[in-house]
């Protein structure tokens, strides 16, 4: 998306909506990531840490 955007920008340029959805959909997109990460690295029983502290 950040490669795509400027170019699409350069040939036509957007709106003020559509600025605005392109940058809520990129936080989405971000939000989304972070929450992925945040849940595969969460610990949330003594078994999950047992995993991690055998195989590192």
């Amino acid at each position: 998306m950040l490669i795509l955007a400027p170019i699409a920008w350069y040939s036509t340029p957007p709106s003020v909506v559509e600025v605005y959805w392109e940058f809520g959909l990129t936080l989405l997109a971000v939000a989304k990531h972070i929450n992925y990460y945040d849940v595969q690295l969460m610990m949330d029983n003594a078994s999950d840490v047992r995993y991690f502290a055998l195989n590192k």
